[in-house]
C-alpha cells in the first residue's frame, strides 16, 4: 500500500457554475496525483498536490521520442450522492500492458487504484451533480530523462489528473468517416515504427477505432507492438 503524502490547496478553484457547459478535459480540479520513478528506488514519493505545471528540461525524453502512455475512466455521483467508479483495476491491469509495450516500469495494479480512490475523495466536490456529466480521470506516466540519445528512459513520473466534464460531443454521436492517415513516430528502446492507418471510423460511444498495418523496421521482438487495432474510447 502506497503511503500517500496529502497537500491540499489553499487557493481553492471556483466549481463550475453550469454543469450543461463543462465540455471535456477544459476544466480541472484542484489538485493531482504524482509518484516518480528511479532505477535505485523503484515508485516512491506518492503524493497529493495542488494541480500545477510540471517543470521538464527541453531535452527531456518525452518530447522527443514519445515515451508515454495513460488511460481514462470516469467517477460517477449517483441518486443518493455517493461516488463509484467503474472497474478501476481493469484501467490498471490495461496501464501494465501498455508500460510492457512502452518499456516503461509497471505500476502494481492496487497502487494504481489506490492513487485514483484517493484523489477522486480528496477532490469529490467537483464530482459533478448532472445526469451525463461525471469525472474524468486522466492517469498517465512519462519518461523524465534529459539527453537526446534514443533509449529508454530510466527515470519517470506517473501522474492522475481529473477533469469534471460532459459528453465528448457536445452534439452527440454522430459517426464521422475520417479516411486515410499516415502518422510515424518513435517509441522506446531503440526502434522506430511507421504505422499507415486505413479506414479510422467513429463508432458506437468511442472516439476513433484505425486498424493498424504497421511496417516494422529492427524492431527487437520483444518490443514489437502485439495489436493490430486500437479503439480509444470516451
Amino acid at each position: 500500500m502506497l503511503d500517500i503524502q496529502i497537500t491540499k490547496t489553499t487557493s481553492p478553484k471556483a466549481k463550475p457554475a453550469d454543469e450543461s457547459k463543462l465540455g471535456f478535459g477544459k476544466i480541472f480540479t484542484d489538485h493531482m496525483f504524482v509518484m516518480d520513478y528511479a532505477p535505485d528506488k523503484g515508485w516512491h514519493d506518492a503524493r497529493i498536490v495542488p494541480y500545477q505545471p510540471f517543470p521538464l528540461d527541453p531535452a527531456c525524453v518525452i518530447f522527443h521520442y514519445a515515451q508515454e502512455i495513460f488511460e481514462g475512466l470516469k467517477a460517477y455521483r449517483t441518486a443518493d450522492n455517493t461516488i463509484q467508479l467503474f472497474r478501476p483495476d481493469c484501467n490498471g491491469q490495461r496501464m501494465q500492458d501498455s508500460a510492457d509495450r512502452m518499456c516503461i516500469p509497471k505500476i502494481p495494479v492496487e497502487d494504481f487504484v489506490q492513487a485514483v480512490k484517493t484523489l477522486v475523495e480528496v477532490d469529490k466536490d467537483w464530482v459533478p451533480h448532472s445526469d451525463g456529466a461525471s469525472l474524468y480521470i486522466r492517469p498517465f506516466v512519462f519518461a523524465t530523462d534529459v539527453g537526446m540519445g534514443v533509449h529508454a528512459s530510466r527515470n519517470y513520473t506517473f501522474c492522475v489528473i481529473c477533469a469534471p466534464s460532459g459528453a465528448y460531443y457536445a452534439e452527440g454521436i454522430d459517426p464521422v468517416p475520417i479516411g486515410h492517415l499516415i502518422a510515424s513516430f518513435f517509441a522506446a528502446d531503440f526502434f522506430a515504427v511507421n504505422i499507415e492507418l486505413h479506414d479510422l471510423t467513429i463508432i458506437g460511444s468511442c472516439n476513433l477505432m484505425p486498424f493498424l498495418c504497421p511496417v516494422f523496421r529492427k524492431v527487437p521482438e520483444d518490443c514489437r507492438p502485439r495489436i493490430i487495432a486500437v479503439i480509444f474510447c470516451a
